[in-house]
């Protein structure tokens, strides 16, 4: 067979295994606020109302992010309905994406079986595959950063006067500038820095003139440029907001939310690529001793990391999914120390099929604590038990790897341990993030929903649900009532702070944000009115606007007009 014929066939194979792995399990838990809820709403938003320049929240202009991201979901929405399984299926696109360009690479670079490793590995992390179910921007971005440095480091294997060269250069360059299109200026700053540490690191300054720099703009513009400039059109606050606010000040700021130690980042890889970080230290090792065998391209790959790790470890605000783009060359190095251990050590498969079980037993351990956590299971869609019967089957396919280790290709076997015991972790955890998050508004949207007519209109008061309009899914604005004047607003990095800017920038806005004075207003016309509050606040409402409950939750209640 062919090097070409048996790559179609090898990346047919793949598909064929990763896209229902990362698509099976999409719906498998509510949405995960605030961003599950703020971002799919934006996409929903634009559907609504056909203005697919400006993205809003709730009717409130939202500028913080580019477009890309949000034309994905309103296009799933678009074929599929606004449903868990649209929402998500974006991101888990692009987990496949991201996992092709890993095999690829492993592919050109080193040798078949390297491929198979790392792109295997990669598809295994908890951390790279749980982010694949996450609707929001974050492996989108990762992914376009992923791809404009695996189209640098393939032209810079291609001979001086190789056509190709140029294509892979431009192809770079364009994927930054979509990188910039779905999360602004790291689409092409993480790229950047990356290739300079690796440039320093080799002292390859001098070729510089021959990465065709002049694309570089014309990559990013073509992408951009439409976009960047209709909405600075529609929004004449967009240029300031977006690059000195949003892009600047948050990086250097202080005043955001998530303030982490310098060694989170760490941790967190530590932590979300078991069971295959156990040998990360030894992988890295490996990179480093072997580097010079192959002209570069393992520096390169530890560049790649290094780089990203400081540059977010810098500022104080710090969230676990940013260090995304640092996973695919961890998964390259680690493939391709796989293949020279399970080549030379015959004691390797043993230890990486030990490696699989610490991992794997905490997993079990959470699944049983699961099964005895109604919370959990209440806000699992699938149920509990069929969980623990997946779990069993993974642990028996594992057992069945190793019993196979001993009669046949323990170096195979061993591999395979460990990424199913990554996936075992990965599929078993994905839908037990409802134990981390109490605040899902689908019972309370499930009971709503029937007592809605058209022209009904629906209130939250001193709270925004971010979940709570893409499950109700009406064409109206929700009112949100609060304290517009609270000095205190513009300190807090949450919804109050985006909605306050929309009543500053957005004189309609005052249409639906609302105060206490234009709420009992409201009540006092002749729409129904459903107000949607925490318990506490129920109590105080229901006294003081002369309301009643009709549902109730154990965190949430549903009023209405009357006593």
């Amino acid at each position: 067979m062919s090097d070409r014929r048996r790559l179609w066939r090898d990346i047919a194979l793949l598909l064929l295994i990763l896209l229902p792995y990362f698509i099976v399990m999409l719906s498998a838990r509510p949405l995960n606020v605030p961003d599950e809820g703020r971002y799919p709403e934006i996409a929903r938003e634009m559907l609504v109302s056909g203005d697919f320049i400006t993205p809003r929240v709730n009717g409130a202009v939202f500028l913080d992010k580019p477009a890309l991201y949000y034309w994905l979901e309103a296009a799933s929405m678009k074929a599929l309905g606004v449903n868990l399984t649209a929402i998500r299926l974006a991101p888990a696109l692009f987990g496949v994406v991201g996992c092709l360009l890993v095999f690829l690479t492993g592919y050109r670079f080193f040798n078949r079986r390297t491929a198979w490793l790392a792109t295997g590995a990669l598809a295994t992390f908890p951390l790279y595959f749980l982010s694949s179910q996450y609707a929001n921007l974050d492996l989108e971005v990762a992914v376009w950063i992923t791809a404009a440095l695996v189209g640098f480091l393939f032209a810079q294997a291609e001979p001086l006067d190789s056509p190709r060269r140029r294509w892979y250069f431009i192809l770079a360059y364009t994927a930054g500038g979509f990188g910039v299109l779905t999360k602004g200026l790291i689409g092409i700053v993480l790229p950047a820095i990356a290739i300079f540490t690796w440039m320093l690191w080799e002292r390859r300054w001098r070729e510089l003139p021959r990465w065709g720099l002049v694309w570089l703009p014309v990559g990013v513009l073509a992408v951009c440029l439409p976009w960047y400039s209709a909405v600075q059109m529609h929004n004449p606050q967009f240029l300031h907001f977006f690059f000195i606010y949003q892009q600047f000040q948050r990086f250097t700021g202080g005043g955001f939310n998530n303030v982490f130690p310098a060694w989170f980042y760490p941790a967190v890889l530590m932590l979300g690529l078991l069971p295959w970080s156990i040998w990360l230290p030894c992988a890295l090792r490996d990179g480093w001793q072997a580097q010079r065998e192959d002209q570069g391209v393992r520096s390169f790959l530890m560049a790649w990391p290094l780089a990203i790790l400081v540059f977010f470890s810098l500022p104080a605000s710090k969230i676990v999914s940013y260090i995304l783009p640092t996973v695919p060359p961890l998964a390259l190095l680690m493939g391709a120390a796989f293949d020279r251990w399970l080549s030379r050590n015959r004691q390797a498969p043993i230890l990486m099929t030990l490696t699989a079980v610490v991992p794997l037993a905490i997993a079990v351990g959470l699944l049983v604590f699961a099964a005895r956590v109604p919370h959990i299971a209440k806000y699992t869609a699938h149920p509990v038990l069929p969980m623990l019967l997946r779990g069993l089957a993974v642990s028996l396919l594992i057992a069945v790897a190793v019993l196979v280790a001993k009669r046949r290709d323990g170096a195979q076997a061993a591999a395979w341990s460990l990424g199913m015991a990554g996936a075992a972790i990965a599929l078993w955890l994905g839908p037990l993030v409802p134990c981390f998050d109490k605040e899902s508004m689908r019972d309370t949207a499930d009971a709503l929903r029937p007592m809605l007519t058209a022209d009904a209109v629906v209130v939250t008061y001193h709270n925004y649900y971010q979940d709570l309009p893409v499950y109700l899914n009406r064409p109206d604005h929700i009112r949100v009532v609060d304290n517009w004047t609270d000095p205190n607003i513009v300190n807090v990095d949450n919804w109050r702070r985006e909605f306050f800017f929309a009543l500053r920038d957005q004189p309609e806005a005052h249409g639906w944000l609302l105060d206490d004075a234009a709420y009992g207003e409201l009540l006092r016309g002749s729409r129904p009115v459903f107000t949607v509050t925490s318990n506490d606040e129920a109590v105080k409402v229901a006294s003081r606007f002369g309301q009643r409950v009709v549902w109730h939750s154990p965190h949430y209640s549903i009023l209405v007009k009357g006593g």
